[in-house]
């Protein structure tokens, strides 16, 4: 599950056109079963994908981008920071 929200990032990262070395937070809203491997593997997932930050929250609206993670629904939402 960790290995698929880190590829649902890494596409998001893409879709937003960011360069492969920005630094970035990530925000996901995810099923508590894929909530709980972030919580585990938090510290790989943002290793792998370059967080300065990683919450798992709402998200919504603008800006947001939908993933399916073991066929179950993941928005996530990426943005540079300094």
């Amino acid at each position: 599950l960790a290995r698929d929200v880190i590829r649902a990032v890494q596409q998001a990262r893409k879709d937003d056109d960011l360069r492969i070395t920005d630094r970035i937070a990530v925000t996901v809203d995810a099923p508590e079963d894929v909530a709980a491997a972030v919580r585990t593997h938090e510290a790989t997932i943002a290793g792998q994908v370059l967080a300065t930050s990683l919450e798992l929250a709402d998200v919504s609206g603008d800006g947001s981008h939908e993933a399916k993670v073991d066929g179950r629904p993941v928005r996530v939402r990426v943005s540079v920071t300094s």
